[in-house]
């Protein structure tokens, strides 16, 4: 899928680094640093129907049980995510301070391939 976004790789690091020829994040929470390997990542201005379309197919994926396959040029990467991952949605308003402009919403699966089934709880989400 060409310009699919992986929005696990959105947040903005406070390290890059290399590691065994493989490129990995860092961005500070508080007490500790967890690592983070970048295996896709895509951006680029699309129409709010392209846009659509790429949601509709990881949302017919996941309807399935399908793997999630991600394209952008000579990069890929498939996923298969569990059952019951974690789903988390953010809004966020960034910039500089005084001049927090830019908007953005975030939509994430995240899970443990060595765990179980487990997702993480929040209240029952709505989106009109």
């Amino acid at each position: 899928m060409q310009g699919a976004y992986l929005a696990r790789n959105i947040y903005r690091f406070d390290q890059i680094g290399q590691l065994g020829g493989r490129i990995y994040a860092c961005r500070l929470c508080g007490i500790s640093c967890m690592p983070e390997e970048v295996l896709f990542k895509s951006e680029n201005k699309q129409s709010r129907e392209e846009i659509a379309s790429y949601l509709r197919q990881v949302a017919d994926n996941l309807d399935s049980g399908a793997a999630i396959n991600l394209k952008a040029g000579s990069e890929s990467v498939t996923l298969t995510p569990p059952s019951r991952p974690t789903f988390e949605v953010k809004a966020e308003r960034e910039g500089p301070a005084g001049n927090m402009t830019e908007r953005s919403v975030e939509f994430e699966l995240e899970w443990d391939e060595n765990d179980g089934e487990e997702g993480g709880e929040g209240g029952q989400l709505e989106i009109e």
